[in-house]
């Protein structure tokens, strides 16, 4: 038997429903999931491991994707396919200066792409990717201190992202987003796997998208709820399990 190693990983699981809004006909319909495992090495090191599936467009979505103790990305690949089609795969890694990828799509064939970090909109530092789980989408505030924010001061804030797409049914590419990240202050939720202590932000786009809003749980920044009224849905934690390795 091989020996435990002395300070071992450590695995947490769940699962997240992505419900509509009600309507007359009906009510509430879960239009999609996604299901997620994360490892975090002693180093702090985490990599999730992710199936997001749409139901209404189609779209499937693989996902692993790392980030270092102070959540920078550190590396990803992304395979999706719409409507049972295969649309792209790509590989992507980041370093303190530049982000990489090697894709493939069914339409466009093979792109190799490299951009500086400093490469938002108004020429912010990019420090964080949107792989397209929403299990990551609250990964981007890894680097904001709850303490330290002022509600109602939304900071700029620039991440490579895979797709510009709300769904994320494009590419997979690099691209560039910048928007504002705002603290709402501390908030107790009920969900279908707990009630939870969190974390209410919201993301503030200049492009006439709707804010979104997002509660996370805990140092491992864990998805309790997303709101987002630009795709009248809801995402909810509905399973979390947590173990060691």
């Amino acid at each position: 038997m091989h020996p435990r190693l002395s300070q071992p990983f450590r695995t947490y699981r769940g699962k997240i429903a992505y419900i509509g809004d009600a309507n007359a006909e009906r009510g509430p319909i879960e239009r999609g999931r996604e299901f997620f495992t994360v490892t975090v090495q002693p180093s702090g090191e985490r990599t999730i491991n992710a199936r997001c599936e749409i139901d209404d467009s189609g779209v499937v979505r693989d996902v692993v994707y790392s980030v270092d103790s102070q959540w920078a990305p550190v590396d990803a690949f992304i395979r999706l396919n719409v409507r049972g089609r295969f649309m792209g795969s790509g590989w992507f890694r980041f370093s303190h200066t530049m982000a990489e990828c090697e894709t493939f799509m069914a339409e466009g064939g093979r792109v190799s792409q490299r951009m500086w970090r400093r490469t938002g909109d108004e020429g912010e530092n990019a420090t964080t990717f949107g792989a397209h789980p929403v299990a990551c989408d609250v990964w981007h505030l890894g680097q904001y201190a709850p303490d330290t924010m002022i509600s109602g001061q939304a900071l700029a804030h620039t991440a490579f992202m895979s797709s510009l797409l709300p769904n994320g049914a494009s590419g997979p590419m690099l691209s560039t987003l910048t928007y504002g990240i705002d603290y709402l202050g501390p908030e107790e939720l009920t969900v279908p796997a707990g009630t939870f202590p969190t974390h209410h932000f919201r993301y503030v786009f200049s492009n006439g998208h709707p804010d979104e809003h997002v509660w996370y749980t805990s140092e491992d920044l864990i998805l309790v709820r997303i709101r987002w009224d630009l795709l009248k849905t809801t995402y909810e934690l509905v399973e979390l399990e947590r173990s060691n390795g």
